[in-house]
């Protein structure tokens, strides 16, 4: 097996591509942005994958252009389907060019180089890195009914704008499944949710995802002293549970702080709104969001869709508990290193949390086996377990080849 890895942005620090180079199996990591030696500038570090530089097809200037175009623009499905079409002549000409017969993409970035590849014989395995964008929009009849309990117009929450590029999405996930021979996703949630959109049971791979964390981090866990903490990561939005957690905050407000650590992704008087008893400290670092969630008492994240979200990984790798949807995608065991509720409903989360409060002792014993159960995921595992089963799905794949030809039916 000789693989090319299309990636735009650097997910999962080019584990994928890392583990097949390794292996000796990596013909190219063809991506957007994507340094030779470790950038100096601190928000450019990541974009570095300790490749050789002839394994890796790039165009920084695009790529900066992209993430620019991102940062300014919201809901806007544009960018990144010019992203994806500029990666995808380079993908189509490397493989010819080296002669890869597999090749490993990404969700809603691979169409534009699908029909090109499947014409030339190659193997297309796509990673499915969050559940079908269905999923959030059968869950925004249940938002709906509640911003209006709350006295929030439709129009000004934002919600239109995200249900809109959310339906384009959807749109295209379902034209790279129909042309994927494979499709990687990284929870059972996110497995069943594909085969509720008619992908075949057969065609799915479930990997769990994994974080490495320094051995500071890792290794121990301050103690926590005074007021206790309840903490929320990722971006502040409606998909990600910002109003279920605004008004846990204000249910308990007397009990904990509440604090969220991401971007707000709503208009600021909406989440001012819903989240007034919420210490809201924006986007930071991942060092600094490491370092100030490390002391605290309680992870939550009531998300309506994730594919299996890595800063609950982190969570679990500095011994936090955790209470978090269903719909996260977590490698969770409900009770036993962890708390799962279904996302939207806001009695089992307030109970959950109340639960951990109410048990100090409690909420050692969990963070403790969620630190056990955190070490059997690191971002080199992922990777390891990607490449293992690509081998073992490429040799089934060329043995039958009528699977392969005909993997772009209708699904």
């Amino acid at each position: 097996m000789k693989a090319i890895v299309q990636q735009i942005g650097a997910r999962m620090d080019y584990a994928v591509a890392r583990a097949l180079h390794a292996d000796g199996l990596l013909e190219a990591l063809v991506t957007d942005i994507h340094f030779s030696s470790q950038p100096r500038l601190k928000f450019l570090q990541s974009y570095f994958a300790n490749l050789p530089p002839e394994n890796v097809s790039k165009d920084n200037l695009k790529g900066i252009l992209y993430r620019v175009a991102l940062s300014r623009l919201h809901n806007t499905f544009w960018p990144n389907l010019m992203a994806a079409e500029t990666i995808a002549k380079r993908t189509c000409d490397r493989a010819e060019k080296t002669g890869a017969d597999l090749v490993y993409g990404f969700d809603t970035a691979m169409l534009p180089s699908m029909d090109r590849l499947k014409r030339s014989g190659l193997c297309i395995a796509m990673e499915q890195c969050v559940a079908p964008r269905a999923q959030f929009l059968s869950a925004q009849r249940i938002l709906s009914a509640k911003l209006q309990d709350i006295g929030i117009d439709f129009d000004e929450s934002g919600l239109g704008d995200t249900l809109a590029y959310f339906s384009v999405m959807a749109a295209l996930e379902r034209e790279e499944w129909q042309r994927a021979d494979l499709i990687y996703c990284p929870s059972p949630f996110v497995q069943k949710a594909l085969q509720d959109q008619g992908v075949p049971e057969d065609r799915i791979r479930v990997v769990p995802y994994g974080v490495t964390l320094s051995d500071d981090l890792a290794s121990s866990r301050p103690a926590s002293s005074g007021t206790t903490r309840v903490v929320f990561g990722g971006a502040f939005s409606w998909r990600k549970g910002a109003l279920e957690f605004g008004r846990l905050a204000t249910a308990l407000k007397d009990r904990a702080r509440f604090e969220a650590f991401g971007k707000n992704a709503l208009p600021e008087p909406i989440a001012a709104k819903i989240a007034p008893d919420v210490l809201r400290h924006g986007h930071m670092p991942k060092a600094a969001f490491h370092e100030a969630i490390q002391t605290a008492d309680i992870f939550v994240l009531p998300s309506y869709m994730e594919g299996s979200a890595t800063v609950i990984y982190e969570a679990m790798a500095m011994g936090l508990p955790c209470v978090v949807s269903e719909e996260c995608g977590s490698v969770i065991t409900d009770r036993q290193d962890g708390m799962i509720v279904k996302a939207g409903d806001e009695t089992a989360l307030r109970q959950a949390v109340e639960t951990l409060l109410d048990n100090p002792n409690l909420r050692r014993e969990i963070g403790e086996r969620a630190t056990e159960t955190a070490k059997l995921y690191t971002r080199e595992s992922y990777g390891a377990r990607v490449v293992s089963m690509l081998q073992a799905d490429f040799d089934d794949l060329k043995s039958k080849p009528a699977i392969a030809a005909t993997s772009g039916a209708a699904l």
